[in-house]
């Protein structure tokens, strides 16, 4: 428990502490060319939809479970699909983590099992494949992610992720595996993340609503971002004219305001924190006390 506390606090503190980018949001009545222009002109910008594709596409917690994995492949195949299932629900899977599952999959496949758990594993050999490439094996059945349907249904959506896949919705349709749980992403540089894991046709069922990070002109705004690590980088962009960092005396998060009550106890505390992680890590114990 101390464990994952201090990964927690220290991940986010140094998040704080050493972020080198700012991320530039778009605020709903910016023109989304200029915003784009910007963005290229200012090398020490990522939009904010770059930055959801890459914590998506990295996760070294997610990767160190599956891999972890190989030491249960002595397991019964019906034991290992709970483990699976449950890995597969929390987050979207990364490119490492779906060649492992491919390989995984074709393993215990070449065993013996009953026909339930054969087809649970010809689902994630082809789930791990079409994912991955954008050659989908002969013997798993295919169809085509409707873009047009999804823009139709979400408009202000920009950038839809199939797992780690990073689709533009103006590109061509992509093929997935039938009958597989995928989760599915909906980014956009003004829209709050909308997230979701189930299959194709569930997902096209959904009824979510957008939700703006901003609200308001360059005079006066007010945001909905609840996550720290953007708060923190934010540039609002409402023009080529005007863009202002999130964190503003008028315009601060409820997390930045605390923050900056407290910073005399948390900057102190977070170093402490660091140093008995990195003590943990070396067999040794450390002692904190409450502030």
């Amino acid at each position: 428990m101390l464990q994952n506390l201090l990964f927690i606090f220290t991940t986010a503190f140094a998040s704080f502490a050493f972020a080198h980018e700012n991320v530039l949001v778009q605020s709903p009545g910016a023109s989304p060319i200029e915003f784009e222009k910007a963005l290229h002109e200012t090398k020490t910008w990522t939009s904010y939809v770059d930055l959801q594709v890459s914590r998506i596409q990295k996760n070294i917690r997610q990767e160190d479970k599956v891999l972890s994995l190989s030491e249960k492949l002595q397991s019964s195949p019906t034991d290992l699909r709970n483990t699976l299932d449950q890995m597969q629900s929390e987050s979207a899977l990364t490119e490492t983590s779906l060649h492992f599952l491919r390989d995984l999959s074709e393993k215990v496949l070449a065993g013996t099992m009953n026909p339930s758990d054969t087809t649970y594993y010809k689902s994630l050999f082809c789930k791990a494949s079409g994912v991955s490439s954008d050659a989908i094996p002969s013997e798993c059945g295919s169809r085509k992610v409707d873009l047009a349907v999804i823009h139709r249904q979400w408009p202000l959506a920009q950038v839809l992720m199939i797992e780690n896949k990073r689709v533009n919705l103006e590109e061509t349709s992509p093929q997935i595996p039938v009958n597989v749980s995928y989760h599915w992403t909906l980014l956009s540089n003004s829209q709050k993340v909308i997230s979701f894991y189930g299959t194709y046709e569930q997902f096209l069922q959904q009824h979510f609503v957008s939700e703006n990070l901003v609200d308001g002109t360059c005079e006066g705004f007010s945001s909905s971002i609840d996550d720290f690590e953007v708060s923190a980088k934010a540039i609002v962009f409402f023009s080529k004219d005007c863009t202002k960092a999130l964190i503003e005396p008028d315009h601060k998060s409820s997390f930045a305001v605390w923050f900056e009550e407290n910073k005399t106890w948390v900057y102190p505390v977070g170093a402490v924190l660091l140093g008995g992680a990195i003590l943990s890590a070396q067999g040794k114990n450390i002692v904190i006390d409450k502030p």
